[in-house]
């Protein structure tokens, strides 16, 4: 038995494609034999907490408050984890399916409290496709990429919210192949999480006919209806749709054409949609909501289906119109593309103009006159397009392709903790430093001890905690750890050089004592350090997710890779996250750390290495590092700038850079991540391309950079750290 909770909205946005989805996977679902189905909604109106209701036989969970905020001081998102922890304690193979991006973070805080469970993420839409609309440079920029033939190497800033919740759930069901493609192209999703499954619906059958249709709504016998359902929202092309129909209307003398009808159902900004309708304006009705009685209703009046949505993956709307036989138009995008074969319907393009985007109206006009003109062909199509439906997109095929997605889940056991090593494998010493840390001491130690790579000795360093760190240190049996603890607080640096000179690996892994190690960091950076070619390499780091105080995953950060890439990057930020670290111990050994640079004296030891050492990082997130409490993390951040302004001015008089303070402000600005919030102006872009021609031509110098990979620093510089792209 599997025990299935749903996770939804309790009551908002009940009129979409998504609600469509849940509710035939649910009437599906409770068919199966094999699954156990509860519910639990979120956002819900019961005010005196938590509520558990039987409704027939399913449980369903009232959550009054949101899951989805990255960090709510009330920390109500842990307490509903911990109180479906409660309600399935003592049940095993259980699974949460997330049918909102935004809530799957959730999920890690769910895996947290009930050791075992399974999360699936349903992923209805593409998030950043909708910035055709909200950020159209972005989206080029991002579309130009998805076209190209690599995948990319560094995750977009704008898309890091979206991988964080692709990456907290244990597997994600794309409803197509083109969404597939896009999570592993632009955000790095292993082919082997994701599955592909269809949209799909219960047989949809029809009783009443076209003509008592339309007499009951007051629509002519002849008339030829064209049908747009949908939100009334640029993207999905409504705006276009009315211009087409007003070219359409002077362009013939067609009697069916002049005759014709524009439905459109749905809500929104009507004034929008007809502001430009004058000349038509008589011919086209808006209905408003329609519930599904009503929506099939007006399927079986239309004589056309019309689909110009800007961005589309596996609409509804439109397997709802192949459903009921309706010749259709659609634009040819994304999923649309894929779900309407070229002989099911008809396709028009999305132009992306200089300035914005639109559909091509000529097209679209061009489109509806042939249905008119070639009725045999309009009904042929229109067939086509229902064996389609009927085919490949039924509620009880999405359902048993869902199915075995669960029971895969399920039958996946966790993979071995440990590997085998041998006696010719090297020590590795994880040094931790701990000061006062007994709130994620021990999440921190238990993620050392379970490690793949177990030839390690845990060399934890206190600096002279008065908290029950000592005590929680203390508790473990494990031979591994050593444990140094000074009588009083020394401070960081003297803390950690006392560990580096007792340390007794071949390698020293840093770690901090609020983060937790991936399980495979240990086992993936020793084995890239031991291959011969990256004899030369004296640091490893890599990428590492941010989570928050509970655990949540919150965002992420990635760092440059190879070696020049580093060494031009630390002249700008920290080219590596201290808790990621893999250093060679006669490395460190020789350099230390000083204390000349406070709370940034990794970033100050990576100079002094670079002269004679080269850096890598691993393109995997290795560590979660954890976010501090916002209000002391702001105190810090404001010390720790100074310092790193101390450090990077004197770094740029050391490569002999000279700079006013003008230009001083345009690096700090860089260096602090300010962003679009400082390079707000013409005027301010045009002095950060001057900046940054001076700064790389002497880093060019220094680190034998070769024009294009000064080029590509530069633009890494600026889409990273600037705001976006020039």
């Amino acid at each position: 038995m599997i025990y299935l909770y749903l996770i939804d909205y309790h009551s908002h946005f009940k009129t979409n494609g998504l609600a469509t989805y849940v509710s035939q996977l649910q009437l599906q679902l409770f068919k199966e034999k094999r699954i156990c189905l509860h519910f639990v909604w979120v956002n819900s109106n019961v005010k005196d907490g938590f509520l558990k209701k039987q409704i027939k036989n399913n449980l369903h969970y009232f959550i009054p408050g949101p899951i989805d905020i990255p960090v709510d001081k009330e920390r109500f998102d842990k307490k509903a984890a911990e109180y479906l922890a409660g309600e399935t304690a003592n049940k095993q193979n259980i699974i949460f399916h997330f049918n909102w991006i935004n809530q799957a973070p959730f999920a890690r805080l769910l895996k947290q409290q009930i050791p075992g469970c399974k999360t699936v993420l349903t992923k209805h839409c593409i998030p950043w496709r909708d910035f055709i609309i909200k950020d159209y440079a972005t989206f080029v920029y991002l579309d130009k990429k998805l076209k190209g033939p690599a995948s990319v190497e560094t995750i977009h800033p704008a898309l890091i919210r979206e991988k964080v919740s692709y990456d907290s759930v244990d597997h994600v069901i794309c409803v197509t192949d083109f969404a597939k493609m896009a999570l592993q192209k632009m955000l790095q999703v292993q082919e082997s999480k994701i599955s592909v499954i269809y949209n799909g619906l219960e047989s949809i059958r029809t009783s009443d006919k076209k003509e008592r249709l339309r007499k009951k709504y007051g629509f002519g016998q002849k008339e030829k209806i064209l049908f747009f359902a949908g939100k009334l929202h640029q993207s999905k092309g409504v705006n276009d749709l009315v211009a087409a129909f007003g070219l359409l209307q002077e362009s013939t003398k067609n009697e069916d054409v002049v005759g014709a009808r524009l439905v459109i159902a749905g809500t929104g900004n009507y004034d929008e949609v007809l502001k430009n309708s004058n000349t038509v304006f008589s011919k086209i009705t808006i209905t408003g909501f329609l519930d599904k009685k009503r929506l099939y209703e007006f399927y079986q009046m239309a004589d056309i289906g019309i689909v110009p949505s800007y961005v589309e993956q596996c609409s509804y709307t439109a397997i709802e119109m192949m459903y009921f036989g309706l010749p259709l138009i659609v634009s040819d995008v994304d999923g649309l593309r894929e779900i309407v074969p070229d002989d099911c319907g008809l396709k028009v393009p999305l132009i992306l103009g200089r300035r914005n985007p639109y559909i091509n109206q000529k097209r679209l006009v061009d489109s509806i006159q042939f249905y008119f003109e070639n009725p045999e062909t309009a009904a042929r199509y229109a067939a086509n397009a229902r064996h389609q439906a009927q085919k490949n997109f039924t509620a009880k095929r999405m359902a048993a392709a869902t199915v075995a997605v669960y029971e895969q889940l399920i039958d996946q056991r966790e993979s071995a903790a440990g590997i085998i090593v041998s006696e010719w494998d090297p020590l590795v010493t994880v040094l931790l430093y701990c000061y006062n840390a007994e709130t994620h001491l021990r999440e921190c130690i238990n993620s050392i001890l379970g490690q793949a790579y177990s030839k390690f000795e845990l060399l934890i360093v206190d600096g002279g905690s008065t908290d029950k760190s000592g005590s929680i240190i203390k508790s473990y049996k494990d031979e591994r750890i050593v444990f140094l603890k000074n009588d009083t607080n020394e401070g960081l640096v003297k803390t950690l050089n006392k560990g580096i000179k007792a340390a007794k690996g071949k390698y020293i892994a840093r770690i901090g004592a609020g983060d937790v190690m991936h399980p495979e960091r240990l086992q993936k950076q020793v084995r890239f350090l031991e291959n011969k070619k990256h004899s030369r390499i004296a640091v490893t780091g890599s990428h590492h997710y941010v989570i928050d105080p509970s655990g949540k995953m919150i965002g992420l950060t990635q760092y440059p890779v190879a070696d020049k890439e580093i060494k031009a990057i630390m002249s700008f930020q920290n080219p590596f996250s201290s808790s990621s670290v893999m250093i060679r111990s006669h490395v460190l050994k020789k350099y230390r750390y000083t204390s000349k640079y406070p709370d940034v004296e990794d970033h100050s030891l990576w100079f002094k290495i670079a002269a004679q050492f080269g850096f890598a990082s691993i393109p995997d997130f290795l560590t979660y590092r954890r976010m501090s409490d916002a209000h002391a993390f702001s105190e810090h951040a404001n010390m720790k700038n100074k310092h790193i302004a101390a450090l990077l001015s004197d770094e740029l008089e050391r490569l002999g850079v000279e700079y006013t303070s003008s230009e001083l402000a345009i690096h700090m600005a860089i260096s602090f991540g300010y962003g679009k919030r400082y390079f707000n102006t013409p005027e301010k872009e045009w002095a950060l391309q001057q900046w940054l021609d001076k700064l790389f031509y002497r880093l060019k110098g220094q680190y034998d950079f070769s024009e294009n990979l000064t080029a590509q620093m530069k633009q890494y510089v600026l889409e990273n750290f600037c705001g976006g792209p020039k």
